[in-house]
């Protein structure tokens, strides 16, 4: 019996290797984000006024915001409520509030490698062909990344100050 090249090249044994560092790698770029950056503002801001702090992130948080200011300007406005209306309405705290998502999300880019490149070709001749198998990683970026870790993490803080 004739075995085809490519089975006698340890093609089938490369194959569950290959497999498995890709689901590795896979699953090393899964990540969840851990400290949104909004508990560390609340308590802050809890600490200096009573008011809730509330994140307008869509048009059901901005009803629901606007509900809330209706409801307390129908009673009498007290120095607590007039606080409340002013942090509901403050559209340089919601931007302040979306600057804080987005250094969360550069944060989390720069914790993470950056994605390999993967390459398969075949070469074919003289009756037989291979395949050419590559992995590429940019050893720069994974030299560089608890430093820029470390850098993203410090504007993300920076960013949690300046909201609160």
């Amino acid at each position: 019996m004739i075995t085809p090249q490519w089975r006698s090249a340890g093609i089938g044994r490369t194959k569950s290797v290959a497999f498995a560092v890709l689901g590795a790698l896979s699953l090393a770029g899964c990540a969840t984000l851990a400290d949104s950056g909004l508990d560390g503002m609340k308590s802050a801001v809890a600490e200096r006024i009573p008011a809730e702090v509330a994140v307008l992130a869509d048009a059901e948080s901005s009803a629901e915001a606007q509900r809330k200011v209706s409801a307390l300007r129908e009673r009498a406005l007290t120095a607590d409520a007039a606080v409340q209306i002013a942090l509901l309405n403050n559209r340089d705290l919601q931007a302040a509030y979306n600057a804080l998502g987005i250094a969360q999300a550069r944060r989390l880019r720069a914790s993470l490698p950056s994605n390999p490149t993967f390459s398969i070709s075949r070469v074919s001749g003289g009756g037989g062909f291979e395949l050419e198998r590559e992995i590429l990683v940019n050893i720069l970026s994974l030299a560089t990344l608890p430093a820029r870790a470390e850098i993203a993490t410090d504007r993300f803080r920076q960013a949690q100050l300046q909201a609160a």
